[in-house]
């Protein structure tokens, strides 16, 4: 599918005024696309009815109901869409397109996910994903923004392994109490050459919803991108955090400090929060930011290393653990130096999916930690209140948001052992909340600037 002069056909089960006006706007965003609106979803059944001389296909269902009635035509509809994709060509669908209730079988089949779980909410955050970051998708909208969607749908998360998730946000699950992660808009391939796109956006308790009656922008940068991105050639570009390195302080060795021991597999994320500990006022030490001529691993690098560690201003150090820090040599031997001059260290949980029980007894046989007391569950390193029987797979989704957000920063137990391990600027009270969401807020905006 050649993204010049593509030709939409787009339904929405409301006032085609309302959709004339917002196809003019997504319009500004798509000036090789040429639109056309049905008013009549049933036409699509209709052999006469050539589908072949469109590139995308639009649905977008505010009301179960209007997609449902008509057995045999939904049939027909099904796998007309089906031949359609599996020529090369996009469908682009909202959330009721594949509801549970909305009985559309062939098209859940397509994309392998069937949505069976809504929560009522009136403005849903929306925040890319790392993946989504990586390839530079949806490169118009910020990091996180909201839409005033009504409600949150998602459906089975085991489902979603073959596709690739560009917005997904954090809500409690209202049947067992656990915090999940669901997907906002997810894309697939389809059949090699076929594209699939499912967003979550389009139902209120309002007739029509309001990012359509006020045509938020955002909804609006929403629909062109999924019109614009071609799944089939996205390819992985994951920063590695040089964006922000100018950002960063070197460290002061005239001044108590802390190190910063972590994996380069993490460092995107790890220099987002060292913006962090910046505004906190902490004196820290970061190899790229103060080690320029040697290369990690070796001798020029395990020296400095060696004297940062063996300083006498070093009081602390900052441990970011994730399974390729358990993997890496590199930060096994700045561990080792650690116990070597028993450094206290903060531990921070990037992400893990090793064997609890293990990964605690690690930590543990390292060098003092946390005032001298022991981990006991992942709670002490998440310093998220959790049960410490969870899964490796829920504790994944927590780490992932809490990390993006920065609201690890926000518990009392890991503020308490910053202020007690680590030398914070006097001028900033770590009790007071507000104060600290606000460098929160301040580093977002920074690092979703780059």
């Amino acid at each position: 599918m050649d993204n010049n002069n593509l030709k939409i056909l787009y339904w929405a089960d409301f006032k085609k005024s309302y959709s004339r006006h917002l196809l003019k706007r997504v319009s500004a965003y798509c000036p090789q696309c040429e639109f056309e609106i049905i008013e009549d979803i049933w036409q699509i059944s209709h052999d006469e009815f050539d589908l072949s001389q469109y590139d995308i296909i639009m649905l977008q269902s505010t009301d179960v109901t209007k997609f449902s009635s008509d057995e045999k035509e939904r049939e027909k509809i099904g796998d007309r869409l089906d031949e359609f994709v599996d020529s090369g060509k996009k469908l682009i669908v909202t959330h009721d397109i594949i509801y549970r209730r909305t009985r559309n079988i062939t098209l859940q089949q397509m994309f392998n996910y069937q949505v069976n779980n809504f929560q009522r909410e009136t403005d849903v955050p929306y925040s890319k994903t790392a993946y989504c970051k990586q390839v530079h998708a949806f490169s118009s909208l910020t990091s996180n923004f909201l839409l005033a969607d009504g409600e949150i749908c998602w459906g089975d998360t085991d489902k979603l392994h073959e596709k690739e998730i560009f917005f997904d946000t954090l809500i409690t699950n209202p049947q067992t109490g656990k915090k999940i992660t669901v997907p906002l808009v997810i894309g697939k391939v389809y059949n090699g050459d076929g594209q699939l796109i499912w967003l979550n956006t389009g139902d209120t308790y309002e007739d029509p919803p309001r990012p359509i009656t006020e045509l938020d922008e955002n909804f609006i940068k929403l629909l062109a991108e999924c019109i614009n991105i071609d799944l089939r050639k996205l390819k992985n570009m994951e920063s590695d955090g040089s964006d922000i390195l100018p950002y960063l302080s070197k460290c002061d060795f005239s001044k108590p400090f802390s190190f910063i021991c972590y994996t380069a597999a993490n460092s995107a994320r790890v220099y987002e929060i060292c913006l962090f500990l910046d505004k906190l006022g902490i004196n820290y030490y970061l190899d790229f930011k103060n080690i320029t001529s040697s290369t990690p691993g070796s001798d020029g690098w395990k020296d400095n290393v060696h004297a940062a560690l063996n300083h006498e201003n070093c009081h602390s150090a900052f441990v970011f653990l994730s399974e390729n820090f358990f993997e890496s040599d590199n930060c096994y031997f700045e561990i080792k130096q650690m116990n070597n001059f028993e450094k206290p260290f903060v531990p921070i949980l990037m992400s893990i999916s090793m064997a609890v029980d293990r990964m605690i007894g690690l930590i543990n046989s390292w060098s003092p930690l946390l005032n001298d007391e022991k981990i006991q569950t992942y709670k002490d390193i998440l310093a998220i209140k959790r049960k410490p029987d969870m899964s490796g797979f829920e504790v994944n989704q927590l780490v992932y948001h809490c990390h993006r957000n920065m609201s690890q920063f926000l518990n009392p137990q890991l503020i308490y052992t910053i202020s007690q391990q680590c030398s914070v600027s006097p001028d900033i009270n770590l009790e007071d909340k507000d104060a600290i969401e606000k460098i929160i807020q301040e580093c977002k905006e920074i690092t979703n600037s780059l």
